[in-house]
């Protein structure tokens, strides 16, 4: 089955955003469900301010960088869009 355009993957998305909100309330529900565990501690000692900093900006930029188009032709145009319009 071939979509002729990003329209037709409404319901998939759709479905998509279904499951990852359902996967997101059981993971929810079953820490909420155990509470905190003994002997583990949960804190942030031994990590500097600077580091902890650090690590939010890396962690930002890589989800920037996963969310960045690819372009694959000197032309500068999205691989889907090249894709989508061969089809016919």
């Amino acid at each position: 089955m071939q979509c002729k355009n990003f329209n037709d993957l409404r319901a998939i998305s759709f479905a998509a955003a279904i499951m990852s909100l359902s996967y997101s309330t059981i993971a929810i529900g079953v820490t909420l469900h155990n509470g905190r565990q003994p002997n583990i501690a949960y804190n942030l000692d031994g990590l500097s301010t600077a580091n902890g900093l650090l690590n939010a900006f890396n962690s930002l930029g890589i989800i920037a960088f996963a969310c960045v188009p690819t372009r694959n032709d000197a032309s500068g145009k999205r691989s889907y869009q090249r894709n989508l319009s061969s089809e016919g």
